[in-house]
């Protein structure tokens, strides 16, 4: 399964959440992360942490082919080759009023382009569940999932374990 994702805001954490989420998965799944024409994965020290070149995409998939996860930085990627290899594309926004009015400001109808099919992820999240709610009904969005700003050194599966749960990759034991 190769699960992409982009940010919809500017710095909404895909290079951060791909590695939280990488490294909760890799307890149960071969899982692989691969950022394209990027190197802030080099920091994680993760040998299945990986960059490529955007010409050397689909022989880096291949190479990971055993994987039974891929989580891919789309940042960078030409989304059409992106909507072919991904089955799943999570877009992140960040919460911030500097964000989501640059955003506007930059595309007076960026949130009419997206709409329920897209998985949207409020992602660094520091708004209670009103001002989530507020924010879904002003811009017409329904989110996926919401994530809270999390510390990457600390144990986060709880917070993830629902996003993972929506994607199939996880289930709950009640």
């Amino acid at each position: 399964r190769i699960i992409g994702f982009k940010n919809f805001t500017d710095h909404a954490g895909a290079t951060s959440l791909i590695y939280m989420l990488k490294k909760l998965l890799s307890k149960s799944y071969y899982t692989v992360g691969v950022e394209v024409n990027k190197r802030d994965f080099l920091f994680f020290r993760d040998q299945d942490m990986v960059s490529c070149e955007a010409k050397n995409f689909s022989n880096t998939l291949s190479k990971y082919r055993n994987a039974n996860v891929i989580l891919v930085d789309l940042n960078d990627l030409d989304m059409t080759l992106a909507n072919t290899v991904c089955s799943d594309i999570i877009y992140l926004m960040e919460s911030s009023t500097l964000m989501i009015n640059r955003a506007i400001m930059l595309d007076n109808d960026c949130f009419k382009k997206l709409n329920n099919n897209y998985k949207i992820v409020l992602n660094q999240s520091m708004l209670d569940n009103r001002d989530v709610s507020r924010l879904q009904f002003e811009s017409g969005i329904k989110f996926y999932s919401v994530i809270p700003s999390l510390d990457d050194r600390k144990d986060n599966d709880q917070v993830l374990f629902p996003l993972l749960e929506k994607l199939g990759l996880y289930k709950k034991n009640y």
